[in-house]
């Protein structure tokens, strides 16, 4: 076996420049697709940590809520409900809302508006919604009586005007609410426009507005007390989250309460990241397309260039076995080469990028702050990606490899000598 490595390793370097130049198109494939994938998998983890901070990674409602968003599908935060999630040795933290849909009114305008009661500090920690106020204050404390207006609402209300230049000119300090509460309670309620947000999209510029908990609690349900519409749930480790979902609903019932995962009630981020790894696949898939058939090139014109000494090994009694497996560690050793040097290029980078992210600016960094995001291009950094493109060149070479082995392997001795 000893004299086998040997011939491969001699073969490799008889022809320097083919064997550097195909180390070299694989040490460029790995470089490109850890680089490329580092960027994706960062962009995407930024998303996805977004999104659970934002919305939590379990939300509970009511049964039935989620497929009819109405206020008389809350239910009563109580102390046995509090007990069994904070029991929960996953459970991080829980953050309550209370949501309705409601008319809205200055006395001039009337516009429907979708108000959120939440509890500030929790909010401001979550969606950073303090830091969309482009007027006014943020709730000075949970028993606020306050109202923040979305920016497109407060404009077709009258509430502020806004001019060229961006200046915000307050014209009318107090709006009205109207509404249907909880078990068909009337809701009339007037409230001091606190601040004004802008907010991601347009359509929740144009339709949200924002209460403290404790005031949409009273003004929806004065007579039944700590109703919410959802409790989202932060999680001490994301990779317990199915488990974490059957412990609670073992606990709590599932004919009572439904507790949904992140991925079951925002499917459509699911498949976005599904296409973003598909993406990553196919332009990854292209590169060790082009580096796969150097690699076989390469393989196969050593083998048609010893054709004479392979003939010759062969009738001195070198077995088929020992003759493939020579091919096939040439072929390896050239991969191990160049996805050795590729990761060694690579992680440098990587790692740099990973711990001091590239800081955006302008347009970009505007919107991914306004998306709850940090304005950074982050790199990824893990085990799992050096493995994950090792393996796929490793797997490559010996694909590669299995023609010329064929190949070498069919041909007649006589025949070899007489070419």
């Amino acid at each position: 076996m000893k004299g086998v490595i040997i011939i491969a390793w001699r073969n490799i370097w008889r022809n320097r420049k083919r064997s550097l130049a195909t180390i070299a198109s694989i040490w460029l494939a790995i470089f490109l697709a850890l680089l490329y994938a580092a960027v994706k998998t960062g962009s995407g983890d930024m998303i996805f940590d977004g999104l659970i901070k934002t919305n939590g990674a379990i939300g509970l409602h009511k049964n039935g809520y989620w497929d009819k968003k109405s206020i008389n599908n809350s239910f009563v935060y109580t102390e046995e409900l509090n007990e069994i999630l904070a029991t929960n040795p996953n459970v991080k933290s829980l953050s309550p809302k209370l949501e309705n849909f409601t008319l809205i009114s200055t006395g001039e305008q009337t516009k429907t508006s979708y108000i959120i009661g939440v509890v500030p500090e929790l909010e401001k920690a979550q969606t950073n919604l303090s830091d969309k106020l482009i007027w006014g204050n943020y709730f000075d404390s949970e028993d606020d009586k306050g109202i923040i207006l979305s920016k497109d609402l407060a404009k077709y209300l009258k509430v502020a005007d806004f001019d060229i230049g961006g200046n915000i000119n307050v014209l009318n300090d107090s709006i009205f609410i109207y509404s249907s509460g909880y078990q068909g309670v009337t809701v009339a309620e007037k409230y001091r426009v606190k601040g004004i947000v802008d907010l991601p999209t347009p359509v929740e510029n144009k339709t949200m507005s924002y209460l403290t908990l404790n005031s949409a609690q009273e003004a929806f349900s004065p007579y039944v007390p700590n109703i919410l519409s959802s409790l989202s749930i932060e999680l001490n480790e994301i990779s317990e989250l199915k488990q974490t979902q059957r412990d609670l609903l073992e606990a709590l019932g599932s004919e009572k309460y439904e507790l949904m995962r992140w991925d079951e009630r925002y499917p459509e981020m699911v498949e976005m990241m599904d296409l973003e790894e598909q993406s990553r696949t196919v332009i990854v898939g292209i590169i060790y397309l082009v580096v796969g058939l150097g690699m076989f090139g390469t393989i196969l014109m050593g083998i048609m260039e010893r054709r004479k000494e392979i003939a010759v090994m062969r009738a001195l009694g070198m077995s088929k076995l020992k003759l493939s497996i020579m091919l096939v560690l040439e072929s390896l050793t050239l991969g191990i080469a160049g996805v050795m040097l590729g990761c060694l290029f690579a992680w440098p980078m990587m790692y740099y990028y990973h711990v001091n992210p590239i800081e955006l600016t302008g347009a970009m960094a505007e919107n991914m702050l306004k998306f709850n995001m940090p304005p950074y291009l982050q790199f990824a950094c893990n085990m799992d990606m050096f493995m994950r493109e090792a393996k796929v060149v490793f797997g490559m070479s010996i694909l590669v490899a299995i023609y010329p082995i064929f190949y070498a392997l069919k041909e007649k001795i006589t025949e070899s000598f007489h070419q």
